[in-house]
């Protein structure tokens, strides 16, 4: 089973999307906070391992399914917090490309294919 993880981690939630190869979403769920800035790394780490786990234990799925994994955090705009969270995250995902970027990236992306937007980040 080829799966595909996208987190999105804030300083009130963190949000867990597997996709399988068609595209369709066959898992979501939602965790604690995991902006390192507002707690701490440690924190944030295990919030995303919940979320991340809780995601594939409802597809009866492991890690080593996972092909690739994008975390969209809050505070992964600066190299030092998105190097951090690019280590966690390969050591947890041994068999997937990793990237890890800032939240605001994510949500532009989002939007970006729908032309002129605003993406409003208070949380």
């Amino acid at each position: 089973m080829n799966l595909y993880l996208g987190l999105d981690g804030g300083g009130t939630k963190t949000a867990a999307v597997l996709v399988d190869d068609a595209g369709k979403v066959v898992a979501e769920v939602r965790g604690n906070a995991s902006n390192p800035l507002r707690s701490s790394f440690g924190r944030a780490f295990t919030a995303l391992d919940d979320a991340a786990a809780r995601a594939l234990a409802t597809v009866s799925a492991e890690a080593a399914d996972v092909r690739a994994v994008t975390a969209g955090i809050a505070g992964a705009g600066q190299p030092r917090v998105a190097k951090r969270f690019t280590a966690f995250l390969t050591t947890r995902f041994r068999q997937a490309s990793v990237e890890a970027l800032t939240d605001l990236e994510i949500a532009l992306e989002t939007v970006a294919d729908q032309g002129p937007a605003v993406v409003l980040l208070a949380g």
